[in-house]
């Protein structure tokens, strides 16, 4: 009787396209499923992880050939006890068949450092032709007579605008010979530094007020995710992509800092600590770890790591040690 209740229930989660681990339930969906060449079609990803999990879904790289990935978007649903991470694609395709979209690979990290990945299940689309099926083929058409006066006319004409064409062409060469200054083309403005995002991330972090509305989780959530992106750009390495502790081991073959170095690392471990254990620090110390991104960022400006002299960062309190 147990075997039989499992079997069904497997084949339940099977016709609904959701995949679960112990701790992550994910499921797909595709709107809609039978549609015109061209057509978009909205891909959700939803996963919904245990509280000591962090999802990480696939970034630009992702392909889903035949389709292709015109936008994407990430939200969170907290309409249920757990939030429910989304990742949003519009894709389409512009062959006409049955088509399956593929399988999206997804990793996740539990809080004690271990990894996995799961996969959706593939979905059936159904793509058709714009264009009215025609079964026989239209009749051959007889001789057409021709108006030779009609032909006279239609030379007359065409020979006139050949006529006015070419006079535009040698005007507009001679203006342009006649010219004194060459043009000179203007190159692409630089690449914008990465303190300059950073700093304007962080304002728009500061206006949210997450601390404010009792969202500690997702303000560590934001402020780790603009110092991995700074981080990243500043040493040309893809920390984003990086764990915290991972992080930690690319900071040490570079030259960086040492108080730096341990400065990033307190914090990132320190936001862990409140995403995957549910620790809630005090209203002061939120505020602390905001100051101290902000100073890491300033003390490690490009033009400024010029000095000879050591980082001078203050040590953390006890409430964010």
């Amino acid at each position: 009787m147990r075997v039989r209740l499992f079997v069904i229930v497997v084949f339940a989660l099977i016709y609904a396209g959701i995949v679960s681990a112990d701790d992550l339930k994910l499921s797909a969906s595709a709107i809609p499923r039978n549609l015109h060449v061209g057509d978009l079609v909205t891909l959700t990803i939803s996963a919904e992880p245990d509280s000591n999990v962090r999802v990480i879904f696939p970034g630009d790289e992702l392909s889903l050939d035949p389709f292709s990935i015109l936008n994407r978007r990430m939200d969170v649903d907290r309409s249920s006890d757990r939030d429910i991470e989304l990742l949003i694609l519009e894709i389409s395709i512009y062959e006409v068949g049955t088509f399956k979209i593929p399988s999206i690979p997804i990793i996740f990290e539990r809080a004690d450092g271990e990894m996995g990945e799961i996969g959706t299940d593939p979905i059936d689309v159904t793509v058709t032709s714009v264009l009215k099926d025609e079964t026989e083929p239209r009749g051959i058409k007889g001789p057409v007579r021709v108006d030779a006066k009609w032909m006279y006319q239609a030379a007359v004409i065409g020979g006139l605008i050949l006529l006015l064409i070419t006079a535009v062409l040698i005007g507009w060469f001679i203006a342009r010979f006649k010219r004194k200054k060459a043009l000179i083309p203007i190159p692409p403005p630089p690449p914008r530094p990465a303190h300059e995002i950073a700093r304007e991330q962080l304002e728009a972090l500061r206006k949210r007020n997450l601390p404010g509305k009792r969202e500690i989780k997702l303000f560590f959530i934001c402020l780790t995710e603009i110092l991995k992106a700074y981080v990243g750009q500043r040493y040309a390495f893809p920390a984003l992509e990086r764990t915290s502790r991972e992080v930690a081991q690319d900071l040490d073959g570079m030259k960086v800092d040492r108080v730096i170095r341990t400065e990033i690392v307190s914090i990132l471990e320190l936001s862990d600590y409140v995403k995957f254990a549910r620790h809630s620090p005090a209203d002061e110390a939120v505020r602390e770890i905001f100051s101290r991104v902000e100073l890491i960022i300033e003390k490690t400006i490009e033009h400024k790591l010029m000095d000879t002299e050591p980082a001078n960062i203050p040590e953390p309190s006890k409430e964010t040690a």
